[in-house]
């Protein structure tokens, strides 16, 4: 009669144990890791559940988004020896070059293999041939580290393929690896496994990882239970943040102090508030009850996954390196901001994302409409037109009492003059009082629109302003205007100021009835405006509504996030640097809307 210790010895017995309980006992960790010796996965419980979908059947790809030094490429390297001694196949593993392939292979993978007293007897006994690439066992299975380059993806079919940070690889290298796969394809029990940091937004790895079912891992707080994703930072119903949170005093010179945000730095439940510090026991806990849960529709056959470093990094290097980014981005370098998102939040990231991001504005839940505000908010409408009748409209209330402080009552898309009429008399906006040429006393309804694009014709914005008792404005590259105006002493000065004199714009010039209709018409310096809106949104005066899932919501931060302020060559004065402000993206037009609203409150003196 067999018994149990007999069955054990059996030849044909198939080990069906999970990947990570399997490699606990069988493969031991080379000189190079950092955790050396057995293959501990309590220590990292966020790898289990990929690991489980690289051994479910019913899986055909698994992608994992993790920051750099996570243990994302650990994971491929217990997979792979698991494979080899439990289920043989024909691998093919991808680097983003040859050296690193080669690297890889010699300091990780054969170490590994080797440790393994069930894959020892199937390796080639040349020594030479263990350091290989491309590695033939005795069942004739090949297992090819190689680089992503075309020609070495052109070849024989894989069961298996992994591809390492394919983040790095030139477009359609994803696709001529899945290739690869060929007729495991249609055998239905081909996998792909992708692990890599994070590329930017819709790049061909980006597109790769949202193919999937995509798994948030979550952290509990530890006074309500509460799971959340740990977010960098975001911000609760009532306008306040949760998160990391920090106090960072700036200098004269606008640049933070790392010392003070390392030391004050805590991650904020988003129920309650609890602050969490970093304590061995918090990334414990941490580890212990965390849990993925699905953000996306179900897809059994693609999964992926993601986490970020605040679960397993030391905070302090983290808070340090996102001050430099912080401190970088106020001179104009955003590549800091990028990195930091990219390795170590593992998020897609460009240059325009990067600005939105450190664009952070002051929020409120409870920003009332136009007609609720009292008589101390003075509102006025911006509008920026655009191509086929449509308009980008911003409404905001300025405070008469806090010098500078105003609230976004209302961004919206509107498709003709009728639309604009409505949306000013829901919002109930003021009518300032304005000097055309320093003479004739004028009233406009508070309302004021970008001449910028088509201001003449019959369906121009100096016919529509004539109509409407609007205000027309045009930004330029001036960086100022001089006025002549009386000074305390009684004489007349010529003070410099970031916008002209109101002047009267001839509606019908060059044609017809030239000379019988008027609108106000003021210029004023585009980049100076934009310095002056730059400083409003960093002193926390130009307060937001809490951000919504909205498309209008994500486009207005889209927009607002449309220029940066940059170091340039001076055109007049070669050699010489000046700060200028450049669009990023064609769509600004929530910008302007915004420099606007920052001039007519600058007229209307309610900004110091």
């Amino acid at each position: 009669m067999l018994t149990s210790d007999h069955w054990r010895t059996l030849p044909f017995r198939f080990d069906r144990r999970p990947i990570y309980e399997w490699a606990h006992e069988h493969v031991t960790m080379p000189a190079v890791i950092e955790r050396q010796g057995k293959f501990d996965w309590q220590l990292s419980r966020h790898f289990m559940a990929p690991l489980d979908a690289l051994q479910d059947d019913a899986v055909r790809e698994v992608n994992i988004l993790a920051p750099v030094r996570s243990g994302k490429t650990l994971m491929a390297d217990i997979y792979v020896p698991s494979i080899v001694a439990r289920e043989p196949s024909s691998i093919l593993w991808v680097f983003q070059s040859d050296d690193m392939a080669k690297s890889h292979a010699e300091t990780r993978a054969m170490p590994t293999l080797l440790s393994v007293p069930a894959i020892r007897p199937m390796l080639p006994a040349d020594r030479h041939k263990q350091r290989s690439t491309e590695i033939i066992f005795a069942n004739g299975l090949p297992l090819i580290l190689t680089g992503p380059a075309v020609s070495n993806l052109q070849s024989r079919g894989f069961r298996i393929v992994i591809l390492d940070e394919p983040w790095l690889y030139k477009g359609g290298i994803i696709g001529q690896a899945q290739a690869r796969l060929g007729d495991f394809v249609k055998q239905d029990n081909s996998k792909m496994l992708c692990i890599s940091q994070a590329g930017t937004e819709d790049c061909d790895c980006d597109r790769q990882f949202r193919t999937g079912e995509i798994n948030e891992w979550h952290i509990k707080c530890l006074a309500c239970g509460h799971a959340m994703l740990p977010r960098w930072t975001a911000h609760r119903p009532d306008g306040g943040r949760w998160g990391v949170v920090y106090e960072s005093e700036k200098d004269k010179a606008g640049m933070y102090s790392k010392r003070q945000a390392i030391e004050s730095m805590r991650f904020v439940c988003e129920a309650c508030g609890h602050q969490h510090t970093d304590w061995k026991a918090t990334k414990l806990a941490w580890n212990i009850t965390g849990e993925y849960r699905c953000a996306t529709e179900r897809n059994q056959r693609q999964r992926s996954f993601h986490w970020t470093a605040l679960i397993d990094y030391p905070w302090p290097e983290l808070m340090g390196m996102w001050i430099d980014a912080r401190n970088s981005a106020r001179v104009g370098d955003l590549e800091p901001t990028i990195q930091f998102a990219q390795k170590r939040l593992a998020e897609p990231k460009s240059e325009a994302t990067a600005i939105q991001q450190t664009r952070e504005f002051a929020r409120s839940a409870t920003i009332e409409t136009g007609e609720e505000l009292t008589d101390k908010w003075a509102r006025f409408v911006t509008v920026d037109k655009q191509q086929d009748g449509l308009y980008y409209a911003t409404a905001r209330a300025w405070s008469k009492e806090n010098k500078g402080e105003s609230k976004r009552l209302e961004f919206a898309k509107l498709y003709s003059e009728s639309d604009i009429v409505q949306f000013v008399t829901k919002h109930k906006v003021a009518s300032p009082t304005i000097s055309i040429d320093g003479k004739h006393k004028v009233m406009i309804k508070g309302v004021f629109v970008d001449a910028g694009y088509e201001p003449n014709g019959d369906g121009g914005v100096y016919e529509m302003c004539h109509r409407n008792r609007w205000g027309s404005l045009k930004g330029t590259a001036d960086r100022v205007y001089w006025h002549m105006e009386r000074g305390l002493n009684g004489r007349v000065e010529r003070v410099g100021r970031p916008f002209s004199e109101w002047k009267y714009k001839d509606c019908r010039a060059g044609k017809m009835g030239a000379g019988t209709e008027f609108c106000p018409f003021l210029m004023f310096s585009s980049d100076a405006i934009a310095d002056r809106l730059d400083q409003l949104i960093q002193k926390g005066l130009w307060i937001e509504p809490l951000d919504k899932d909205g498309d209008l919501d994500r486009e207005y931060s889209s927009q607002m996030a449309a220029e940066v302020r940059r170091l340039v060559k001076d055109k007049e004065n070669p050699g010489r640097e000046v700060w200028a402000w450049k669009q990023m993206r064609k769509d600004n037009h929530a910008w302007d809307c915004a420099k606007m609203q920052v001039l007519v409150a600058m007229n209307c003196k309610l900004i110091t």
